[in-house]
């Protein structure tokens, strides 16, 4: 049975549903809540580097 993905941060693994996709520069995607997604715009935006942020489709919101 598929499980909804969680949100995968530095910190380690948050509870939330995982609403987006991201990638920073030269390293694997991962999925963030949309807490974290924030977040991590923020602190890309302070560094002044480019974070690439894609909403999650329904079918991506679960592992298969």
């Amino acid at each position: 049975m598929p499980e909804i993905r969680t949100c995968t941060n530095v910190g380690g693994e948050c509870p939330a549903p995982a609403s987006f996709r991201y990638t920073w520069p030269g390293r694997d995607e991962a999925v963030a809540c949309v807490v974290h997604a924030n977040a991590l715009l923020k602190i890309a935006n302070a560094m002044g580097m480019h974070l690439r942020v894609i909403p999650l489709e329904p079918e991506e919101r679960v592992t298969p």
